[in-house]
């Protein structure tokens, strides 16, 4: 099944990647064929491994690092991210440190059937297997137990390794065991030493067709079973458009008339993550993009915008017209654009308190010479979890990107309807 999707955060992770063609059947049997192998070397329950898509209550297609990473949740809860060809993170529902109903901890008391030093061997034969250099050289581990309930024994042991050997260095790989069963129950691998970089490059291969790894995307043709707008609709939407930039002090570009309109990467689509709403995305000759939502405009991307498209492709050489030394800060920026969204475009402070921004991709720090943009998203981060919070247990309220050197806006992209509809009060309604 060939499909044009929008990459989001609840399928990717928050990059546009405008008419963007994966084979998803393909990518998600490649995916449980990782699996599979991942559960032929990691002692885990049979009944965690999804054999079929239809083993899968969901699943989600790229982040904002490759459009080619997946997320995958079996119906029993087990859940599975992958990316750069391998399994990076597991997570039974029968793990005990990852566990978040306390009305279930005396399950998890037991007879323990494993020593401290057979699940440390447990764990570090298995991380010696995925490694692809079949090298183990980390260090002295760290082990903690997860202690007693009430008198009984809670026989599970998390193991963990740094950079360092000690509790203050960079995790390296961290395993939790059932001591009862000698199972794996989660599994965590930051290094890189674990990824297959040959094998993600030929899924990228075996998913994408060829138009669409252009980083220009400048041959990129709409399928014709994607409608085109009316002429006199997107006419109509440059007025809201012209309002849409200038209050958001949006670089002033020319080449964005009606004359200037690329009909051929302009058309009509359902937009899934928002509710199944009718968005029309509009596309000029210059690559300058925007997209309307009955007339609201909620998202502009200027043409010289870095973090779209499908930008992790992206050749070395294309990489230097976006260097420099970064003199502003994200936060400060952040708050700016809050500022302005709350002042010139109305959006309620109660709405906006709903999100908490972060980089999507870490920038450089003032000062220091890189890649001086910052790609930053405002999810409804938890205040208090208690636990690891992962991107894909979120929800994204709004995206921007913005000149480090400049401090500039290159772009913004609203995805919650409540913040469209307040957009809306500053424009006005046209009927599609």
């Amino acid at each position: 099944m060939v499909i044009i999707t929008r990459m989001g955060p609840e399928i990717g992770e928050g990059v546009k990647r405008f008419q963007l063609m994966i084979l998803t059947n393909t990518l998600l049997n490649i995916g449980l064929t990782i699996v599979s192998n991942f559960a032929n070397i990691a002692p885990i329950a049979k009944e965690d491994i999804p054999r079929e898509p239809l083993d899968l209550t969901s699943y989600v297609i790229g982040s904002p690092r490759s459009p080619v990473d997946l997320y995958l949740t079996h119906k029993n809860g087990a859940k599975f991210w992958i990316r750069d060809g391998s399994v990076y993170r597991f997570a039974s529902p029968e793990s005990f440190f990852q566990l978040q109903d306390p009305s279930r901890i005396n399950a998890f008391t037991g007879t323990v059937a494993r020593s401290s030093n057979e699940v440390v061997a447990i764990a570090t034969k298995t991380l010696a297997k995925l490694l692809r250099n079949r090298i183990f050289p980390m260090g002295e581990p760290i082990l903690e137990t997860a202690g007693n309930y009430r008198e009984s024994a809670i026989p599970f042991y998390e193991i963990r390794w740094t950079s360092t050997g000690d509790t203050k260095g960079n995790n390296i790989a961290k395993v939790e065991v059932d001591a009862r069963t000698g199972r794996i129950v989660f599994m965590h691998l930051w290094d890189s030493r674990f990824s297959d970089a040959a094998f993600a490059h030929a899924i990228s291969n075996s998913v994408y067709q060829a138009d669409a790894i252009r980083s220009d995307e400048a041959s990129v043709v709409v399928p014709p079973n994607f409608p085109r707008p009316r002429r006199e609709y997107v006419e109509s939407t440059m007025v809201n458009l012209r309002r849409f930039i200038g209050l958001l002090g949006l670089p002033a570009e020319g080449g964005i008339g009606i004359d200037d309109v690329n009909w051929n990467r302009t058309f009509i689509y359902t937009n899934t993550i928002m509710n199944a709403s009718t968005v029309c995305q509009v596309r000029f000759n210059n690559n300058v993009c925007f997209e309307s939502l009955n007339g609201v405009v909620f998202s502009y991307f200027s043409k010289d915008a870095c973090y779209t498209g499908v930008w992790d492709r992206r050749t070395s050489q294309e990489w230097i017209s976006f260097n420099g030394q970064v003199m502003k800060r994200w936060e400060d920026l952040s708050q700016g654009l809050r500022e302005v969204l709350t002042e010139k475009l109305g959006i309620r402070e109660d709405l906006l308190d709903l999100w908490s921004p972060m980089p999507a991709v870490e920038p450089p720090k003032p000062g220091k010479e890189g890649v001086a943009r910052a790609f930053v998203e405002w999810r409804n981060w938890p205040k208090n979890p208690g636990k690891t919070v992962w991107v894909s247990e979120t929800k994204l309220g709004y995206a921007a990107e913005f000149d480090l050197v400049t401090g500039e806006l290159k772009w913004i992209d609203f995805y919650d309807l409540r913040l469209i509809k307040e957009l809306a009060n500053q424009q006005r309604e046209i009927i599609q």
